[in-house]
């Protein structure tokens, strides 16, 4: 039977026999069931004997009280036994010691026990640690939270002395503890040691990969990260290179650095961490410079552009692949036709992309090669394709114009006329120079260098515009190149005649022809200026007069004048043309009214006397003659009959 511990048990046996028998009980451990022992009756155990059974009576049962109990019965006839399982179920007992210290450090300590030796006749669910400072006797909790055990007790203070304890704990609750003896929380251990120089390799233009070995002496306590620093070799300041520290690895530590600068070199220190802190640097690693694996250059790409018969003129194009590293100079070499070793042109390296190798052989066959130089030694060689004979060259001319001049140039009047060509060939060539297809202009001027030729005119004239023809040619050929001049300058006088027509009696009508020569440009107005016959100086007509005519207005009836006028373009205005009549300001003059009341006065067999009065309006000026005409009655046509000077109303006719 099981039973919790500190209830009243009562262990009941029926009992038969006559006579009565006497009793007897005995208890044994569950698991030695031979070893046997009377039970002692006291307060806490009793036995009570009643007609027919006896009950064994424990009082506030203990865990001490399980075991293996047997009654026996004896009388003269015999005896007889019978046993009962009795489990009594409590707090477990407390664990075993002593309390070992696994670990200890100046913030925390490991420690570890063994499970009590009695749990209770429960399962151990956790262990309860409490911990006191040796000068204080008030426990604090740490945790009820570990099911094995050993554990590992936090935020300590450095330098102080501490107790602690342990309890078992199962479902009927926490046993008696185990105290450990007092302990320092101190660092047992030192920081690490030196670690070795790093190295440095996977370089590239802005990373490297920094290697190291951990240290030998590890300060008792194990390596838990380590940091690293860089600098350049051109400072003095150093700079830690990761946020957090890095982790070990089994087979020695590397890190990538990243974010170098091209060109530059640096070096790399390490220092390793544990529990005690941060150990002292490394030795700097050697200075590495930040740039791409360096391999010698590709093959340039060389060319002949030009030989005579010592000499041949290459040029080459730099290899593709420069091997990671500056190219330096270049090498040049020849051999002749035939031979098997290549010569050097120059013995020291060659800076540019250019180089004439003089001193050849005439009517020799050669070939050439380039190799290029850089850090990592002379790259492989570019061959030029073609075996080159030395002997003179020919080549046909070749011409091109200076960049501002192209196809085309306008210049105005009074500037200069600039043609700069530039001429090529070989042998060189011989230049002409032609306008419209026909010599020069006498004020032109030929210039030339060993390159070009330029025909240059100053102070230059409409009449220099045209065509003009530059000429280049030699054995190899010819070559020709064209460019229009267009000279612009003021428009020339206006067409005559230049005539003029009065109006009214304040103002004029001018007619004109548009110049013959427009400058070049089209013409966009005509200054239209004024004077009286009485006066020397002369007044703009201020309006834009874009045709071949204007009315001009504003001027005083009665007064005579002259007037001029210029063609104005782009460039500017033209000379002026004037009129060759002075024109005088009136109302224009029309024919006359008719007459006013004709009469007939007398009649003869041969005349006819008229009268009549002038007509109300003469037209704008004096009446200076009549015109007499009659008909026939029945005929429909007048005939004129006379045309006389009268100055007064009247006249007679005659047939």
């Amino acid at each position: 039977m099981e039973a919790e511990e500190g209830t009243d048990i009562n262990i009941v046996a029926k009992i038969k026999g006559v006579p009565f028998p006497s009793l007897t009980w005995v208890r044994a451990p569950v698991k030695k069931p031979d070893d046997k022992l009377p039970v002692i009756y006291d307060h806490h155990v009793n036995k009570i004997v009643g007609e027919d059974s006896c009950t064994l009576l424990i009082q506030q049962s203990r865990r001490k009280d399980t075991g293996l109990y047997t009654i026996t019965a004896v009388n003269n006839f015999g005896a007889d036994a019978k046993e009962m399982r009795l489990n009594v179920l409590g707090r477990p007992g407390p664990p075993e010691g002593p309390i070992k210290f696994e670990a200890i450090s100046a913030d925390q300590m490991t420690i570890s026990w063994l499970p009590p030796k009695d749990d209770g006749g429960s399962k151990i669910t956790n262990y309860v640690i409490e911990k006191r400072e040796a000068n204080r006797r008030t426990w604090v909790p740490v945790t009820n939270e570990p099911k094995e055990c050993i554990y590992t007790i936090p935020k300590l203070l450095e330098g102080h002395e501490y107790v602690f304890r342990i309890m078992a704990q199962n479902k009927y609750g926490i046993g008696e503890p185990l105290d450990s003896e007092p302990e320092t929380a101190r660092n047992l251990f030192t920081v690490p040691g030196i670690c070795d120089k790093p190295t440095v390799s996977s370089i590239t233009h802005d990373s490297m990969t920094v290697n190291w070995e951990e240290p030998e002496y590890d300060g008792g306590s194990p390596v838990t990260g380590y940091w690293l620093e860089r600098k350049e070799t051109t400072g003095k300041r150093w700079t830690r290179v990761n946020r957090d520290p890095i982790k070990p690895m089994t087979l020695g530590v590397s890190y990538k650095v990243t974010g170098l600068i091209e060109g530059s070199d640096y070096q790399f220190r390490v220092y390793a961490i544990n529990a005690a802190g941060v150990g002292p640097p490394s030795m700097p690693s050697d200075p590495t410079t930040a740039r791409d694996p360096i391999a010698p250059p590709g093959p340039p790409f060389p060319k002949v552009t030009d030989w005579t018969k010592s000499s041949v003129d290459l040029e080459w194009a730099p290899p593709l692949k420069d091997g990671g590293s500056k190219i330096t100079g270049y090498l040049v070499e020849y051999k002749e036709e035939g031979k098997e070793e290549w010569e050097k042109a120059k013995d020291k390296e060659i800076r540019g992309t250019k180089f004439v190798v003089a001193g050849l052989k005439e009517g020799g066959f050669y070939r050439f090669r380039v190799r290029a130089i850089n850090a990592a030694g002379i790259g492989e060689p570019g061959d030029v394709t073609e075996v080159i004979e030395i002997k003179d060259r020919i080549v046909a001319p070749d011409l091109s114009l200076d960049a501002h001049v192209k196809d085309r140039i306008v210049v105005h009047a009074g500037g200069v006329i600039r043609i700069i060509a530039y001429v090529s060939g070989k042998p060189p060539p011989t230049i002409t120079w032609t306008k419209d297809e026909r010599a020069l202009p006498g004020e032109a001027n030929i210039e030339e260098t060993a390159i070009s030729s330029s025909m240059v005119i100053k102070n230059c004239k409409r009449s220099h515009q045209g065509i003009y023809t530059l000429l280049a040619k030699n054995a190899g050929g010819e070559r020709k190149k064209a460019i229009i001049v267009d000279v612009l300058d003021v428009p020339g006088p206006v067409g005559i005649p230049f005539l003029t027509e009065n109006l009214t009696s304040d103002s004029c009508k001018l007619t004109w022809f548009s110049p013959e020569d427009d400058g070049g440009s089209a013409i966009t107005n005509y200054i239209i200026e004024k004077r009286e016959t009485d006066h020397r100086a002369w007044t703009p007509v201020t309006y834009t007069v874009t045709r071949q005519n204007a009315t001009v207005q504003g001027l005083i009836e009665g007064k005579a004048y002259f007037f001029r006028i210029a063609a104005e373009n782009m460039i500017g205005m033209g000379p002026f043309v004037e009129t060759t009549k002075e024109i005088l300001i009136r109302d224009p003059i029309t024919v006359p009214e008719r007459p006013e009341d004709l009469e007939v006065k007398a009649v003869t067999k041969d005349s006819v006397t008229l009268t009549w009065n002038p007509p109300k309006y003469n037209g704008g000026s004096d009446i200076t003659m009549y015109v007499l005409e009659s008909r026939l009655i029945g005929k429909e046509k007048f005939l004129e009959l006379q045309k006389r000077k009268c100055w007064t109303g009247s006249t007679q006719w005659k047939d």
